[in-house]
């Protein structure tokens, strides 16, 4: 609760700030042919997020208990999960300021995702009740291949006031009572702390929409809840399995495998931005972009309240899980 009250506190705080910098300096949003918002909007509300997302954390050094000792315990989570996820909106907020080909964002994030393995965040083996699957030297790819994938579906879901954060905030309590649940109480802290930070932000962010996270809140978002995942499953088997993250993510997952597969069979470039996104096609169908944005919310509880069933209540016997 305090992780989550800082968060949040620092987030109604520094937005309104973000917001005038980002006029003055002319990060914004310009409306056009793609977008569909209004005027100019700024884009660096990411920097927010992350910040407060990982001030929790920071004062963890100043206040010792069970947290911080589980936490520092090892160099690998202050690095990859404070680093990683700093590098991560780094590159973000550098491609919402100048400008970066898809290709090296790809690469970077390939190379972030790969550090992570390198640091103990890996999906070694799937547990069955048919037995465990030892990946082996597939490890490595079908890490890297979770850990971009979530980063690239929290970026092309954010695409209209409030989306991403929200849905954010939904999966973010789901990792939370699950991580409660099985007792490792600093992926709740983390949780909590990025719930509360996307809750601030969407004061801010709800349509109509006074700041954009940009990418580098979006890409932050998804590295952040992917390695939580992976963290989560290496402490405890029955935290986090494959199938709940995939249901809780349900909505951008689902909307990132249809647009990969629409511009492969179109043969376009596959991270070519369009308007053909879940919530396009509703904006299409006549809604207005609250009606998009509270159905998708509703389906997002849906999807989160599944997995936390499988999770909890189903934890070690018919689904399958992450195993280290």
């Amino acid at each position: 609760l305090t992780a989550f009250l800082i968060s949040f506190a620092f987030l109604i705080v520094v937005t309104p700030i973000l917001i005038h910098y980002g006029r003055r300096w002319g990060v914004v949003d310009a409306s056009n042919r793609r977008t569909i918002h209004s005027g100019n909007i700024p884009r660096i509300g990411g920097v927010g997020i992350s910040l407060g997302t990982m001030l929790p954390l920071i004062l963890l050094l100043f206040y010792h208990n069970n947290v911080s000792e589980v936490f520092f315990s090892t160099l690998a989570n202050p690095l990859v999960i404070i680093g990683g996820g700093l590098l991560i909106s780094g590159l973000g907020l550098l491609d919402d300021v100048r400008g970066v080909p898809a290709r090296w964002k790809f690469l970077f994030q390939i190379a972030v995702a790969a550090a992570a393995y390198r640091f103990g965040f890996a999906i070694d083996q799937l547990n069955t009740p048919f037995g465990a699957i030892e990946f082996g030297y597939l490890s490595l790819p079908v890490t890297i291949l979770w850990i971009v994938g979530i980063i690239n579906a929290f970026n092309l879901i954010d695409g209209m006031d409030g989306l991403s954060s929200g849905i954010a905030f939904f999966v973010s309590v789901t990792i939370l009572i699950l991580a409660l649940h099985n007792n490792i109480e600093f992926v709740a802290l983390i949780s909590a702390a990025l719930a509360g930070a996307v809750v601030g932000f969407l004061v801010y962010n709800f349509n109509p929409a006074k700041i954009f996270m940009g990418d580098s809140g979006s890409m932050f978002i998804g590295f952040l809840l992917a390695v939580l995942s992976l963290k989560g499953a290496s402490k405890h088997h029955t935290l986090v399995s494959l199938l709940v993250p995939i249901v809780a993510m349900g909505v951008p997952i689902l909307d990132t495998a249809l647009a990969l597969i629409r511009r492969f069979l179109r043969s376009q470039p596959l991270f070519m931005a369009d308007r053909q996104h879940i919530h396009h096609v509703l904006l299409s169908k006549g809604w207005n972009q609250r009606r998009v944005v509270l159905t998708l919310y509703g389906i997002t509880i849906l999807f989160t309240a599944l997995a936390l069933f499988s999770g909890i209540l189903g934890t070690g016997h018919h689904f399958f899980f992450i195993g280290l």
